[in-house]
């Protein structure tokens, strides 16, 4: 029977570096390939480290070439990716996640809720973002879009089976998350991903504990509070009832 398999990287960025920030990307995603994952999700700004005052020296457009190697991963591996970097756009950028999905297309989601300070660097968004792989329709949120409850209600009522977050969480702000995520799982019969920084980013520490929900709102794996990890969840696929099995596994940098 055919699986289903889902990861969150626990990466570690580079301050601005982007071709630093992608070939690190690329590990996890070979990684994530050997495990046979359709679906590997990032950090929130992670393609530049969770640095605001920088975002506007960093920009990127969803066709960017520096990218290409992820939508060249994407294709190749038949994976969907997301990524989370600064985009273009006037009068300030979007803080966004790049999603490549497996056909080698791609496309963006703008963060809606911006945190306390990120309105001085960045514009918020005002739509969803939902992307169909390998028989899931997956919604996009990037951290403080998690306060909001209606996107999560949002995301079910537009047919998404999984809500899939980039976040950049210190220690102080992991737990609220954490319960935010399995509370939505469980409403709205969601597949729940958390993906954090693996390591101190922006001047401030990350709090860790990228973590997966299944449908009931149950934790199926959850990382360490520091340090790169891949976290898996694997299922099979044509059992919706199905246990659910998680991994993590670390990686060096």
């Amino acid at each position: 029977m055919a699986e289903l398999i889902l990861a969150a990287a626990q990466a570690a960025s580079t301050k601005g570096d982007i071709a630093a920030n992608v070939a690190r990307h690329l590990q996890f995603v070979e990684r994530a390939a050997e495990q046979g994952v359709q679906l590997l999700v990032f950090p929130e700004l992670s393609l530049t480290g969770y640095e605001r005052e920088i975002a506007g020296e960093c920009v990127m457009e969803r066709d960017d070439e520096r990218l290409a190697p992820l939508r060249h991963a994407a294709r190749h591996y038949a994976m969907t990716i997301v990524a989370g970097g600064p985009l273009k756009a006037e009068p300030r950028p979007y803080l966004a996640a790049f999603v490549f999905p497996s056909d080698g297309r791609a496309t963006t989601y703008a963060k809606r809720c911006l945190y306390t300070g990120e309105d001085d660097f960045f514009q918020s968004g005002l739509v969803p973002c939902l992307v169909d792989t390998h028989g899931e329709r997956v919604a996009n949120a990037i951290c403080y879009d998690l306060s909001r409850p209606e996107f999560a209600a949002e995301a079910a009522a537009l047919g998404a089976t999984v809500y899939a977050a980039g976040v950049f969480n210190t220690p102080a702000g992991v737990e609220a998350d954490l319960r935010r995520m399995s509370g939505y799982a469980r409403e709205h019969k969601l597949i729940a991903i958390v993906s954090n920084h693996g390591r101190p980013t922006g001047g401030h520490p990350s709090g860790g504990r990228s973590a997966i929900w299944n449908e009931c709102g149950e934790l199926v794996v959850v990382a360490d509070a520091d340090g790169e990890a891949l976290i898996i969840a694997t299922r099979d696929a044509a059992d919706i009832g199905a246990a659910w099995r998680g991994a993590a596994i670390p990686l060096n940098a």
